[in-house]
């Protein structure tokens, strides 16, 4: 499968899809969209201190945003030794380059986005595993069309952020 390179310009420090004609994430509400409709309104954030292990899938990457807040969420209210498994599936993945850019924006993330950038795949379809936080959070990225990924996951997932 042939992954495509995503058409994009920077504008205002953020990435913009020439293709789609929008803008990946916005850099003055981004963090409270993700907040609101994804961990809240998924019930993600209910869920972190009552279970010790959680997976998520997603559908668009984009910028990792909706990662790492959930993982800055997890990480500062999950109790006991628990793991968060993330899976997200994303056809055209920006490059590393462009992904530590864009994260640029998020300065509360720092930490973590280093660390994810640190072991950010090169842009090969199909499925890449990363693990991050001494183990405790695996991140899956599925590089490559949905239609096609996901007769390839046989796991039931606690959450779904359809994005």
């Amino acid at each position: 499968m042939h992954i495509e390179s995503p058409q994009i310009e920077w504008r205002d420090g953020q990435p913009f899809s020439t293709q789609f004609g929008d803008i990946y994430a916005s850099t003055r509400d981004a963090l409270a969209e993700t907040d609101f409709v994804f961990l809240e309104a998924s019930g993600f954030k209910d869920a972190v201190p009552q279970q010790t292990t959680l997976s998520v899938a997603e559908t668009g990457f984009g910028t990792g945003l909706n990662f790492l807040s959930s993982w800055a969420y997890w990480k500062q209210h999950q109790q006991g030794d628990g793991n968060l498994h993330f899976l997200s599936i994303e056809r055209f993945p920006l490059s590393k380059e462009d992904l530590s850019r864009a994260l640029q924006a998020w300065p509360e993330f720092k930490g973590l986005a280093e660390e994810l950038i640190a072991v950010y795949p090169i842009r090969r379809a199909g499925f890449h595993r990363l693990v991050l936080d001494q183990g405790r959070v695996q991140l899956t990225l599925a590089f490559g069309d949905i239609q096609e990924c996901l007769p390839e996951i046989d796991h039931q997932f606690d959450f779904w952020f359809l994005d």
